[in-house]
């Protein structure tokens, strides 16, 4: 289990990628891209769990805070910046997996970080890793029954399946 230091550095390094490839480090991007790194084995223990907008962490929502409070970061709504201590202290090797699969990340939703597109893809990764941790099948069906249990109407079926399709493709889990 990685330190409580690093993973606020692995946080912080997600911020520091982001605004490199100019895209915007928000909260909720931020709580996906960590719950993705935990489906990828990236050393984070974030607990998260079931909300409304696809999995939270309480835990990395009051890292996120922390950082703030020290001037690590500045949140500006749900907008993320580098605060004036800002600095990552990460081993390149580790630098370079997040880096990559953050990338993976990006690409998985087709450059699409607006939040409804994140919201559907991290809810159906959360969905087949919990049938799967089940032992339940995680066939189309299934895992459609489960994701419109906790989303409704939100998005349609076609939506669902292209996402359900793409990651399947990418074997993540």
């Amino acid at each position: 289990m990685p330190s409580h230091t690093q993973k606020k550095e692995i946080l912080k390094y997600t911020i520091e990628h982001l605004e490199h490839i100019r895209k915007k480090a928000q909260k909720v991007t931020l709580q996906k891209i960590l719950y993705y790194f935990s489906l990828k084995n990236i050393p984070v223990s974030y607990h998260f769990e079931p909300y409304t907008y696809g999995p939270f962490s309480k835990e990395l929502a009051a890292d996120i805070d922390d950082l703030s409070f020290w001037d690590e970061i500045k949140v500006k709504g749900n907008k993320i910046e580098k605060g004036s201590e800002f600095r990552v202290e990460l081993s390149e090797e580790l630098r370079g997996a997040l880096k990559q699969e953050i990338d993976n990340f990006i690409e998985l939703v087709q450059d699409n970080l607006g939040f409804a597109n994140i919201e559907l893809y991290t809810t159906l990764l959360y969905n087949l890793r919990a049938l799967k941790e089940i032992g339940k099948g995680t066939d189309f069906k299934t895992v459609f029954n489960e994701f419109k249990a906790w989303k409704g109407e939100k998005f349609s079926t076609d939506e669902v399946q292209f996402a359900y399709k793409r990651i399947n493709e990418a074997a993540i889990l």
